[in-house]
């Protein structure tokens, strides 16, 4: 939710620069304190799990076996795993 607060202040601001809308930003920052004093953001949680290989197997099994399945998932999840790609990085590679 912090990225989405952050992406809403992005978009006004842009609004403000580019199109010269009279726009104030201030509504957004106290928006993110009281979010964050509610709880609801902050940093995530650190993770080191990593899936095992029988995890992967089984989501790779399901999302090829799957006919409806137009987006090649599990050819995407074989790629991130042998690269280390985040899915944004993979999302923009030409």
């Amino acid at each position: 939710m912090g990225i989405d607060i952050g992406t809403i202040k992005l978009i006004l601001s842009h609004a403000a620069a580019i199109h010269g809308l009279e726009i104030r930003v201030e509504p957004v920052d106290l928006a993110r304190l009281a979010l964050k004093r509610l709880g609801l953001i902050g940093k995530g949680i650190e993770r080191d799990r990593r899936p095992t290989q029988d995890e992967l197997a089984r989501l790779i099994a399901h999302f090829d076996g799957n006919p409806r399945q137009l987006i090649p998932v599990g050819s995407i999840i074989r790629f991130a795993v042998a690269t280390a790609m985040r899915q944004d990085e993979i999302c923009r590679a030409q």
